[in-house]
């Protein structure tokens, strides 16, 4: 976690003479509260500090930081349904104030340290008799998923792509939040991973992004942002909000470059 990193960054040269460095660092684990770390270091305005350290170092994390920042301005939302849950980060960053409920295809990608911050985990195939029970939730969350590299071809894939949307509009009371992979910067380099296609933009193709944190490459599919606002349309989705995450050339005026999208939607 980016405030964590912080505080041992801000400490390191206090280390050797502190028996633990837990007080310092339990008020981050849920919120910015660096008033701990203030009073030991005799200094001020370390949220500011830790604002501009955090834009530099252009974490993978900033989708999430974006997800849950998204979740605690919008309070109504106190239920949420995190399909394709990954390593549950999101759930533990989202818990405060929140019964979350997570689905995976296995419950090994499930971080432990992340596994009690759902109030229940639905795994593979448990997830159908789950939406029989006609349980909904105030917000369904889906990141990352939609433009994941699904099946090895693309009839298969946008299969799956409807399935899949139908479940969200089954688990929703009303909303849903989803997450993708900007389709607006398909080819291009940010501060964390690089993007490569010889393709055009409105065609539907796979994509290989190499990952700068783990120097690995993985497989997307690409859809131009037509093809979402039609699928939405077809799920009676409309779009509430729509913003996207920038990278460290991004001012307050203009996005240079952007690896996700985040779509606030609502069942019509």
């Amino acid at each position: 976690m980016c405030r964590r990193a912080f505080a041992i960054y801000k400490l390191q040269n206090h280390l050797c003479k502190l028996d633990s460095i837990k007080e310092f660092l339990s008020p981050l684990n849920t919120q910015e509260d660096f008033s701990v770390l203030e009073k030991f270091l005799q200094c001020e305005n370390l949220l500011s500090e830790y604002q501009r350290f955090f834009s530099k170092i252009g974490a993978f994390g900033l989708h999430k930081t974006l997800i849950r920042d998204f979740y605690k301005e919008n309070l109504q939302y106190k239920s949420i349904f995190d399909y394709g849950a990954g390593s549950g980060e999101i759930a533990y960053i989202n818990k405060i104030g929140k019964s979350v409920v997570g689905y995976e295809i296995s419950k090994d990608i499930i971080k432990d340290k992340y596994q009690k911050a759902f109030e229940k985990i639905i795994i593979d195939k448990e997830l159908e008799n789950f939406i029989q029970t006609k349980k909904r939730f105030d917000s369904v969350l889906c990141s990352l998923v939609l433009c994941h590299h699904l099946a090895d071809t693309q009839e298969e894939a946008l299969k799956i792509i409807d399935s899949i949307m139908n479940n969200l509009v089954l688990l929703s009371k009303k909303h849903i939040f989803i997450v993708i992979c900007n389709p607006l910067f398909y080819n291009a380099k940010s501060n964390i991973q690089e993007r490569k296609s010889s393709d055009f933009y409105e065609t539907q193709h796979i994509i290989t992004k190499t990952m700068f944190a783990t120097k690995r490459d993985r497989l997307d599919f690409h859809y131009p942002l037509g093809f979402y606002e039609n699928l939405f349309k077809r799920f009676n989705l409309k779009i509430e909000n729509l913003f996207q995450s920038g990278d460290t050339n991004t001012s307050p005026y203009r996005i240079y470059n952007s690896d996700f999208m985040f779509l606030s939607l609502i069942k019509e």
